[in-house]
């Protein structure tokens, strides 16, 4: 039987030749593999606390969580590039390192212009994540030791660039909401000023009238609410303006606006002042002090939403640096036999 099997021109052409290529590749002329190997934490500086306006500005936070970003960036065009530029990638996968198939502008990777090197290099670098640990494991694959360890640190060390990049850009997006809001109320204030000096140009008297405080009171309540639901607005229109909760905001603003204007025509049309133009004075006033507390909640506010802010910062820590791999790794060898095997196995079996 084992005399007519190996007769057989389907049995050597099906299962002998593939399985005796794969073989006399790997044992012959394949270069060793060294895979260095890393693992490291992304994680937050701190538990935000997000009191009043500062809950809405610090919603500013990255859609993907630290580790993904990290993962994402290292498999990114820009990243390769960033690690070419550095440690001349080309160099470090081409001949006489690689054997003729695998190595950068070989057989199986022909292409040798900056695309075919991202393509290249995403399959000799990886980063898993441990989604009950949160950890990641970063593996370098080379042609040396030496530079599957250097590679490895160069890519840590620039995804830390990265996320202190983003950490800052976050911060100052943050800033510049909460900086606009003060600039907004102080606007509003000097306008109010404004007003103010002309209304006692024209020798006005004030003469508040007695239930004046309850309303002025309830404008200013109404006003808090109206900047914190501007503030939410601007950022939504400016992060996600598509978001549902856009026209929501916009409707719950025209009834508070409208309610603020109905409680200055009540304050100003009562009859219990002197004369109009004393209402008008009176008017002025109270929005005056009103603004005012609000220019200094909206300080308050800026400066919580940059500690806030800073709080959520991401950081990597590194659990174990990259190793320096003392054998080659032949992982992918041993599945690349047996998975030639099984297929070749499979197909003469069906042929036969």
């Amino acid at each position: 039987m084992l005399k007519t099997l190996f007769r057989s021109r389907l049995f050597w052409l099906v299962f002998m030749l593939p399985n005796s290529l794969v073989l006399g590749y790997f044992g012959l002329f394949a270069a060793p593999v060294y895979v260095s190997e890393a693992s490291f934490v992304v994680d937050q500086s701190g538990a935000r606390q997000a009191p009043s306006l500062s809950s809405i500005l610090s919603q500013a936070d990255y859609s993907l969580g630290g580790a993904d970003l990290v993962k994402s960036y290292i498999r990114s065009p820009a990243s390769i590039e960033s690690l070419n530029s550095s440690l001349d990638l080309r160099k470090a996968y081409a001949a006489p390192r690689g054997d003729f198939a695998q190595r950068f502008g070989g057989l199986l990777h022909p292409v040798t212009t900056d695309i075919g090197l991202q393509r290249y290099m995403r399959g000799r670098i990886s980063d898993t994540i441990n989604q009950k640990s949160s950890v990641s494991t970063l593996k370098v694959a080379a042609y040396s030791p030496a530079d599957a360890r250097k590679i490895g640190k160069t890519v840590l060390s620039q995804s830390l660039e990265v996320i202190n990049s983003l950490n800052k850009q976050r911060v100052d997006q943050v800033a510049t909401v909460a900086h606009s809001n003060v600039e907004v109320v102080k606007a509003k204030l000097a306008t109010l000023e404004s007003e103010m000096l002309a209304a006692r140009s024209k020798g006005a008297v004030f003469s508040p009238k007695a239930d004046a405080q309850q309303v002025q009171d309830l404008i200013e309540a109404v006003q808090k609410e109206v900047l914190k639901k501007e503030a939410q607005l601007q950022y939504l229109q400016e992060k996600t303006p598509d978001s549902v909760q856009i026209p929501e905001l916009q409707f719950q603003l025209n009834y508070m606006r409208k309610k603020i204007k109905n409680l200055n025509a009540e304050l100003s049309g009562s009859g219990n002042s002197i004369s109009s133009s004393d209402l008008k004075i009176s008017s002025i006033k109270s929005a005056g002090q009103i603004t005012e507390k609000l220019l200094l909640s909206a300080r308050e506010a800026e400066q919580a939403a940059r500690v806030n802010a800073a709080k959520s910062d991401y950081f990597i820590e590194v659990l174990s640096p990259p190793s320096l791999p003392d054998q080659p790794d032949y992982t992918g060898e041993v599945w690349i036999i047996l998975g030639t095997l099984l297929a070749s196995l499979l197909v003469w079996s069906f042929l036969r």
